[in-house]
């Protein structure tokens, strides 16, 4: 038995040696027809409810259109239209466009040059399949992840806007500087906290030169624009991401950091961090940070800050691996919405707060510990 059976490599097989009508059909639920027909090469291939479901121009043909057979010139060799079917084909009908299968996906564009799969996504651009740009943003991603920057910067064809002074200062310390330039208001005091008792982590003020480099990605705007959204980058790429020129921060301006620590040291300011990168600022500056949080581990916090402070720092964070909290603040009131967001990936919790439903019912304790399906060890 071919052990690639099992993801698909072999699902679709196409006969190609038709020669009288060098036509493929693909059975489909539909009594009509689309067909897609190569501009470059003498080549037609019916599509079946797998490729029209996917393919957002497919569905509107398959919708406002009366003929019982439509045929679709596309810009696409023989080669890339089966590679495109071939990839609708392995999942099932049902599966919902955004499902992963991380083994296949790698196997199958992996088979391909660099080049090779790049002309693919811009062919297939024309299409618009959801499934399609699904996979093959998360290739594109894992392939990011093995690069330098320099290697990060020549596939992509990014042309690095930073000065000089950008550069050292990014290479300095990629978190510093980017949660510096985050900071919108120019006179805040960034080095202003002083205790005796505590080493404190003061941020040097930084401001982004304002000349940019428009980018000519090689690879299609739409898989571009999916594939580097917030929610889709892994968090040890946003600073390589960033550190290749100007466009990613500006777009995504969100702050990956291991831990956030708020009210610490008896102060009312904040401490965040990444890897060795460490930064206590005042929680004042909050209401100034032009950017969101990635928290990727631990939130801590005392009834040392208001809860107002307290709140728009919480609202800063927007993705989360928060595996321990320590919340401690009996004037904080979240929403179970809110409740549910922050902690459910949290496995060690300490936690004093006010959480209230849709009636405005405080709710109780054990029905929060309901709502916390990983949590291990909880006071």
């Amino acid at each position: 038995m071919d052990p690639l059976d099992d993801f698909g490599f072999n699902e679709m097989k196409m006969n190609v040696s038709n020669k009288v009508q060098n036509v493929i059909s693909v059975k489909t639920s539909s009594s009509k027809k689309i067909i897609l027909s190569s501009k470059i090469e003498n080549f037609k291939i019916q599509v079946g409810p797998k490729v029209i479901k996917a393919c957002s121009i497919l569905k509107n043909v398959l919708k406002f259109t009366n003929d019982a057979e439509s045929i679709i010139e596309v810009e696409m060799t023989q080669k890339q239209l089966e590679k495109f079917i071939e990839l609708h084909e392995h999942f099932s009908e049902d599966d919902p466009w955004n499902k992963k299968e991380q083994y296949w996906m790698k196997k199958f564009f992996s088979k391909m040059s660099d080049e090779d799969f790049k002309e693919l996504c811009w062919k297939a651009d024309y299409l618009d399949s959801q499934r399609f740009l699904n996979n093959a943003a998360f290739y594109l991603l894992s392939k990011l992840q093995t690069m330098k920057i320099a290697d990060f910067q020549q596939y992509l064809n990014i042309v690095n806007d930073y000065s000089e002074d950008e550069k050292q200062a990014i290479k300095d310390g990629p978190f510093k500087y980017f949660t510096s330039i985050a900071i919108e208001q120019e006179n805040l005091e960034l080095e202003n906290i002083e205790d005796n008792r505590h080493v404190f982590y003061p941020l040097k003020k930084h401001k982004m030169e304002f000349i940019f480099q428009k980018q000519n990605f090689s690879f299609p705007k739409s898989l571009i624009n999916f594939t580097f959204t917030t929610s889709m980058i892994p968090k040890d790429l946003f600073y390589k991401l960033y550190s290749t020129c100007k466009y990613f921060f500006l777009n995504l301006k969100l702050l990956p950091c291991q831990r956030l620590r708020a009210g610490i040291y008896e102060t009312n300011n904040f401490h965040i961090s990444y890897g060795n990168e460490l930064i206590d600022l005042p929680l004042t500056c909050v209401k100034n940070l032009n950017a969101n949080f990635y928290i990727c581990h631990e939130i801590s916090e005392t009834s040392r800050c208001s809860p107002e402070n307290l709140n728009i720092l919480l609202k800063k964070i927007i993705r989360h691996e928060i595996t321990y909290a320590c919340v401690v603040n009996k004037d904080l009131t979240l929403t179970v919405s809110e409740f549910m967001f922050l902690f459910t990936y949290v496995k060690d919790a300490v936690l004093c707060m006010k959480v209230f439903d849709a009636n405005n019912k405080m709710v109780p304790v054990e029905d929060l510990l309901q709502l916390l399906p990983n949590v291990q060890n909880f006071k």
